[in-house]
């Protein structure tokens, strides 16, 4: 069967929405573990 666009049948698709979340380019939970473990040594040295 051949593919074809079916008039009505469209969705806008934004890439944003099939794209990992980021932090400085890092995955999101690897940033957020990485920050905590900074702020635990940091205080931790006080």
């Amino acid at each position: 069967m051949a593919r074809s666009d079916v008039e009505g049948f469209e969705i806008a698709f934004h890439s944003s929405l099939s794209e990992p979340v980021t932090i400085a380019g890092v995955p999101r939970m690897i940033a957020v573990l990485n920050g905590t473990l900074t702020a635990v040594l940091a205080l931790g040295l006080q």
